[in-house]
């Protein structure tokens, strides 16, 4: 079962509870009364790959516009969603910024997005379905894609030495076979339909 909450929730405290946890939130700008107590067997805190907000030193002194990183758009975004605004510019190349740039242009903004042009970016984009119609959300459930996968966790068992210890070139040579691949399948020929489309393909050895 998948609870969800509101998209503006703060966690306010995590606690042990039994053999499991205990998690009090509210949503932002309620008081602290305004509390929902949750509990769960399992906990995973999933912050990305870093929690600290990469913020560039750009003089906006100039923009009378309105402007603000993405770690603020989950309070701000409807600035954005005013009639005045018809052009939204994001810059980034990353999760955020491909959360952003889906908002605004579903919206109906006019949005351009900036990326760099070397190793800037962009998130991978997998389509929901391979060639032949198969949800590629799937791939992960087969264990032999549990092999083809690097993991946080220990393994002894010997597949998992041949193919990602790198000790072996045999085993690094099948790896990077299976993931280019599988790369060759996710893409398709998506990104070579138009110009812009190019620019966005990702490179798979940066």
């Amino acid at each position: 079962m998948i609870r969800r909450c509101k998209l503006n929730t703060i966690v306010e405290s995590i606690e042990r509870n039994g053999s499991g946890w205990k998690i009090l939130v509210r949503p932002t700008g309620e008081s602290v009364s305004v509390l929902e107590s949750m509990t769960c067997e399992k906990l995973i805190i999933a912050t990305g790959i870093t929690s600290k907000p990469n913020l560039p030193s750009t003089d906006m002194s100039s923009f009378d516009g309105v402007s603000f990183h993405a770690k603020d758009m989950g309070h701000r975004h409807q600035e954005l969603l005013a009639d005045q605004v018809k052009h939204v510019t994001i810059i980034g190349g990353h999760k955020s910024a491909l959360e952003a740039v889906g908002t605004y242009s579903q919206v109906g903004k006019n949005v351009e997005w900036l990326i760099k042009e070397e190793g800037g970016g962009p998130t991978w984009l997998m389509p929901c379905k391979d060639p032949q119609g198969n949800s590629t959300g799937k791939m992960a459930t087969v264990k032999a894609m549990s092999f083809l996968s690097t993991s946080v966790y220990h393994s002894d068992r010997w597949l998992n030495r041949f193919l990602q210890s790198q000790r072996w070139w045999l085993g690094t040579y099948i790896i990077t076979k299976a993931w280019a691949a599988v790369t060759k399948m996710i893409q398709m020929d998506t990104y070579s339909k138009s110009e812009n489309g190019k620019r966005l393909k990702p490179v798979p050895d940066r």
